[in-house]
This record gives C-alpha cells, sequence and structure tokens, in this order.
C-alpha cells in the first residue's frame, strides 16, 4: 500500500495525476515485460499514477513506463546496457543525460544514484543503494 504522505503528497499536484484504465493496463504490460513484481513499491506507484504528469522539486526527471505510449525506462534501460554497461537486474529511473543514472535493482526494490563511470559498484557485495525502496526515493523526488 502506498504510505499516505505520499498520496497526499502526489494528489495535491495539479491536473490528473491518476492512470485511467488503458494507461494502467499498458503500465500493467510494462511491468511484466520489465520483470518487476505487481507487489513492490515501484509498481504500486507506477500502476496508480502518471509519473510523467508529477512535478518535483529535484531537477532530475524519472521516466514513466508508458509515455504516452512507449516504455521510457525499458528505452533508457537498454540505452544504459548499450552504451554504459549497465548490468542486468537493473533498471535505468532516468535517462543518463547527465552522465549518470538512477538504477532500480529488480531483485532488491533498492536504488542507486550512480556516475556512468561508476556501474562496477554494482557487482560489489557491499554495495550501498542511495534509497531502500521506490518509496523512499518518492519521498525525496516529491515537494
Amino acid at each position: 500500500m502506498i504510505p499516505e504522505n505520499i498520496k497526499t503528497k502526489i494528489e495535491k499536484q495539479p491536473g490528473e495525476v491518476h492512470r485511467d484504465a488503458s494507461s494502467k493496463a499498458r503500465a500493467q504490460r510494462a511491468l511484466s515485460k520489465l520483470g518487476v513484481e505487481q507487489e513492490s513499491s515501484f509498481a504500486k506507484i507506477y500502476l496508480e499514477y502518471d509519473i510523467s504528469v508529477i512535478q518535483s522539486k529535484q531537477t532530475i526527471e524519472l521516466l514513466d513506463i508508458c509515455f504516452p505510449d512507449e516504455d521510457e525506462i525499458l528505452s533508457a534501460t537498454r540505452f544504459g546496457r548499450e552504451i554504459y554497461d549497465v548490468p542486468e537486474g537493473y533498471l535505468c529511473l532516468t535517462s543518463g543525460e547527465g552522465e549518470g543514472f538512477f538504477l532500480y535493482e529488480i531483485e532488491t526494490g533498492r536504488i542507486f544514484d550512480l556516475d556512468v563511470d561508476d556501474m562496477d559498484v554494482l557487482s560489489k557485495d557491499d554495495r550501498q543503494a542511495r534509497w531502500n525502496d521506490f518509496y523512499e526515493l518518492f519521498e525525496w523526488y516529491l515537494p
């Protein structure tokens, strides 16, 4: 369940932030294609809300999984793997335009904030995530 404080912040945003039925169905297909569990904090946010319209207090923009018909996360992840050797098991939540990525670890739900030159950190057992789950990231992201 999405924490109330995050719901409140999102729902105070201007415009329609909830996904409609069609968008929710596309989001479910995208999550399945990405290998993300429907019960994860990541999935719960992406199934309920249209990330592309959510305003942030940060300069980083999180990508959407069906904006409007394209999975931006899948595209960015392919790019990150091809160009910067982002390992399997991680999804790029940002575009990499700033020479770095927010990477979602599918298995654990943790999020890493890494420069493109630091991808080798992900192969270490003692790697430290910036956020322990998607709710922590969203708490930081929202105004």
